[in-house]
């Protein structure tokens, strides 16, 4: 055993002697008795006590006469003891052991208390460490995702475009040396699924990685959303967006452009309606917010998320998920019948 604390005159007895709670010959002092059986244990005089010999020397050389030790208990178990000594021999009666009782239980609430608080620090910590953690992860997940989307953006564009464009160019001499009409349809025909690749890729390149996102802001973005959602599915999205919505910090501002694209997609998907709305501008605590809202059949949030694997409850989930790990949040108004209000909150 080791000592933690200690007062008063001690003159470096502590870091002399060796007590165990052992049952051998140092371990049958007061200390390591009171340890051993959980009770109060008085040694009378180091003078004459026989179960104090092996600490006499140093005990007397600094005046103890004798000792009282109590157990300090933590659910159920003595974790240590309370030893106090005196220059008095026989010093410690029933009347002194029961106050000194007292002082241990409250010593021992303290002990663990303040274990306890410290464990739960120590628990904020790492949480705090870990969340730090992820949300570094979660950005890094953003931004390489988005590389990505950026790089297949850049081959459709500079790559595929370009060699449809050459082979749209090339048909055309074949076209002017077509010797039938048919040949010349055939031509004609090959012509158009060139041509609709073309559109295809265009689009495909838009949706991957808009440039306005990178370019001129979330406000601008979620314009250039709104017209893609009305050409692509049909749905007529009513912006108001505040010009206090900006978000600066790139991996933010995909963030919550990725999340409104991933909810409106859930509107075209399963709300029922041609119509969504969506409103974007900055609280009072600093944080932006964008409210995604339609007048569709609506849905029982938790059972969504409860269904996480499905395809009705995947994209919410992973909206939910990924704003969470940033900081953010996804907050869900919605019950069967009277349409749905999600709202994005941005990191603090």
């Amino acid at each position: 055993m080791c000592p933690v604390a200690s007062a008063g005159t001690e003159d470096g007895y502590l870091t002399r002697i060796t007590v165990s709670w052992a049952d051998r010959e140092t371990g049958r002092g007061p200390t390591g008795t009171a340890i051993r059986t959980g009770r109060a244990c008085v040694g009378q005089d180091f003078l004459t006590d026989a179960a104090l010999s092996p600490w006499r020397r140093e005990a007397l050389s600094r005046g103890y006469r004798s000792s009282i030790a109590l157990p300090l208990f933590a659910s159920g178990r003595a974790f240590g003891a309370l030893t106090l000594y005196s220059g008095t021999p026989v010093a410690f009666g029933q009347e002194e052991i029961d106050l000194l009782a007292e002082l241990a239980d409250d010593l021992s609430f303290g002990i663990v208390s303040l274990r306890a608080r410290e464990e739960r620090d120590q628990a904020y910590r790492a949480l705090e460490d870990r969340t730090t953690q992820l949300r570094a992860l979660a950005a890094e997940l953003v931004s390489a995702e988005e590389r990505e989307r950026r790089r297949l953006a850049t081959i459709l564009h500079d790559h595929l475009q370009q060699l449809l464009a050459g082979a749209r160019y090339g048909l055309e001499s074949l076209r002017e040396g077509a010797a039938t009409s048919d040949a010349r349809g055939a031509v004609g025909r090959i012509d158009g699924m060139l041509g609709q690749c073309m559109e295809v890729s265009r689009s495909l390149t838009a949706e991957l990685s808009p440039p306005v996102l990178h370019e001129a802001g979330l406000a601008a973005a979620l314009e250039w959303l709104g017209s893609w959602y009305r050409e692509q599915h049909g749905l007529t999205v009513i912006l108001d967006v505040d010009e206090s919505a900006a978000i600066d910090t790139g991996d933010y501002r995909i963030l919550m452009f990725q999340s409104v694209r991933e909810l409106l997609f859930n509107v075209v998907k399963h709300a029922g309606v041609k119509e969504a709305r969506v409103k974007a501008f900055r609280g009072q605590d600093g944080r932006v917010r964008i409210v995604v809202s339609d007048e569709g059949i609506g849905f029982d949030p938790a059972a969504a998320l409860a269904r996480a694997g499905t395809t009705v409850g995947f994209g919410l989930f992973r909206v939910y998920e990924r704003m969470a790990m940033f900081g953010g949040e996804l907050q869900m108004e919605s019950s069967p019948g009277s349409g749905s209000r999600f709202t994005l909150l941005s990191p603090p």
